[in-house]
């Protein structure tokens, strides 16, 4: 871990000395565009002596929405393009079935401007791999008819995390910009991960990973080299 964090260190040092940095902060508005929940409050579930097969699956954000963060730190190589460390927070309710989900993902984070951000209106494309991740789910129990579903919590396992994100930056002055951007986030499972005991009824043999857009704005600053913020 030493060694990681020390080479980690020397990377930044670089990049710090050939481009400039800059952080940015955003906040949306996000909601789930998936579908498929075999276990929906809604949905009449398997005996367990029946089976279902393999659309036994549980997707645990549908029809979820809430707030999305976004923050980094990034280098700008060039007018044209920068990379950073990303953060993403997401904190997601499903009212319908009882659920609530926190994710926390960080990781790499690219940019591709189509015009040089040394001018007043930047449009830019925004791609992020996010590499550590935590996603805690809560159930309630809850009853519809005949069924009862049962309460847990879980720290849910998930190997990556991505998203896709067009935007527009609005230059305020020439260290700060504001920025409108929305598109596409995913986040995936792991294979261990474990729901809860439904009883009498099929458990779930799989658990889809949730896709969620999301729209809102923020702000980028940039700190510059001596005056030369936003001048390359």
């Amino acid at each position: 871990m030493r060694p990681l964090l020390i080479l980690g260190f020397l990377l930044v040092m670089a990049a710090s000395a050939f481009s400039q940095p800059s952080f940015n902060f955003s906040a949306a508005y996000g909601f789930s565009i998936d579908d498929q929940d075999y276990f929906r409050l809604s949905n009449a579930w398997a005996l367990k002596a029946g089976g279902n097969g393999p659309s036994n699956s549980m997707g645990f954000y549908s029809g979820g929405s809430g707030l999305v963060i976004n923050a980094g730190l990034s280098w700008e190589f060039s007018d044209y393009f920068s990379a950073g460390i990303g953060l993403k927070m997401i904190n997601f309710s499903m009212p319908d079935n009882f659920r609530t989900a926190e994710i926390l993902s960080v990781g790499p984070v690219f940019r591709l401007n189509f015009t040089s951000n040394t001018r007043n209106v930047v449009p830019f494309i925004e791609a992020a791999a996010y590499l550590i991740n935590t996603q805690s789910h809560k159930q309630e129990q809850a009853t519809s008819g005949s069924q009862t579903q049962p309460a847990f919590s879980a720290t849910v396992p998930s190997p990556i995390a991505v998203h896709a994100l067009f935007g527009v930056e609005f230059k305020v002055s020439k260290p700060l910009g504001l920025i409108l951007q929305g598109g596409l986030n995913g986040t995936f499972p792991g294979n261990d991960y474990k729901g809860a005991d439904y009883g009498v009824y099929e458990n779930p043999r799989d658990y889809e990973g949730g896709w969620f857009l999301s729209f809102g704005g923020g702000l980028k600053y940039y700190f510059g080299r001596g005056v030369k913020q936003r001048d390359f």
